[in-house]
């Protein structure tokens, strides 16, 4: 899935089905789209490596992941209305989330809620909170969190 730009959908901008394994999807643009809280991509299914994508301006959740091995890198979630990347459940286990940008989110820029998630080079500001965790992580290093920290693991509070 390349060069898709998706605009004032009243669902999920980009919904990829758990039945759906091992995609790309890389260089698109989510916009204005979800109700209350459909996100603008939701990503399940298994091993999807996600690339150069922004979501921006969706009600829900910027990238909301619901599946495993799921490989996320270089996306940009910019001012959506919950999380800016979502590890969504506990049943989600070893995604990796590298190089991305949360920006001005109304929720967490980056939450954990999977299992043995790989954070690195990431960089979280102006969200509600910059990073929360309930689940596992394997390596977090090298991220940029808004006080300039390279570590903030906080309660859940969705």
């Amino acid at each position: 899935m390349e060069g898709n730009d998706l605009r004032d959908s009243c669902d999920a901008g980009m919904d990829v089905q758990s039945s759906c394994n091992n995609l790309t999807i890389t260089n698109n643009s989510v916009r204005d789209c979800g109700a209350e809280w459909e996100p603008g991509f939701w990503i399940k299914g298994d091993g999807h490596v996600v690339t150069k994508n922004v979501a921006h301006g969706n009600r829900g959740d910027g990238f909301r992941i619901g599946g495993n091995g799921i490989s996320l890198d270089g996306n940009v979630a910019k001012e959506n209305g919950i999380d800016g990347f979502d590890i969504h459940g506990g049943s989600v286990d070893s995604v990796t989330l590298t190089n991305n940008r949360a920006i001005g989110n109304g929720g967490e820029g980056i939450e954990n809620n999977g299992s043995n998630a790989v954070v690195e080079n990431n960089v979280s500001t102006g969200n509600r909170i910059d990073f929360a965790t309930d689940g596992s992580e394997a390596s977090f290093v090298g991220n940029v969190i808004q006080d300039g920290s390279d570590q903030a693991t906080l309660p859940e509070t969705d």
